[in-house]
């Protein structure tokens, strides 16, 4: 692996591990090793699959995100960026298992953002269900007629940030 794209993974390794810890949906389900440019990661939030031939909805899943050795120059077949690993039978309009369609990924995208548009999507927190632009056309069709289920959770894949302020409090003897 070239330097600037070892500095490129190592930096993203350490925004997602960032995101993670401020995260009660998203882990790190397996540590790259080095000079690897895999990721494993976990959502635990719902998301639909088709099972037996009834659409239910499955709580959790593992996605894989693979950068090729020239991902900042080009990303040259998108669907291999970032692919299911369980549950095998996801449903969503932008999944055809194991692949999923995260739209147009231009070369260098970040991992977290490739994260956040990864639970967007099997969230069904983003749908646009036209079967022109599906990868499944079948699920595709599904959604619009069941677009009351949607989205499945509205939770932020990162905690939010409370703001607030502390002041020192003096007691007061009161004799």
């Amino acid at each position: 692996m070239d330097a600037v794209m070892k500095r490129f993974v190592d930096n993203e390794s350490e925004a997602v591990d960032r995101l993670a810890a401020s995260s009660d949906i998203l882990t790190v389900a397996a540590r790259r090793d080095e000079g690897s440019r895999e990721f494993h990661v976990r959502f635990s939030s719902p998301t639909l699959v088709y099972e037996g031939g009834d659409v239910r909805r499955w709580h959790g899943y593992h996605v894989a995100l693979r950068l090729t050795a020239d991902y900042l120059r080009i990303v040259e077949q998108p669907l291999l960026v970032a692919t299911i690993e369980a549950p095998h039978h996801v449903w969503h309009p932008n999944v055809h298992g194991p692949f999923i369609c995260l739209g147009n990924i231009a070369p260098g995208t970040g991992l977290v953002e490739l994260l956040y548009r990864i639970y967007a999507i099997l969230s069904y927190q983003k749908l646009t269900p036209h079967e022109a632009n599906a990868l499944n056309p079948t699920a595709c069709a599904w959604a619009r007629a069941h677009l009351s289920w949607f989205p499945l959770t509205v939770a932020p894949l990162r905690r939010p940030l409370i703001p607030f302020e502390t002041a020192q409090v003096i007691a007061e003897n009161p004799s």
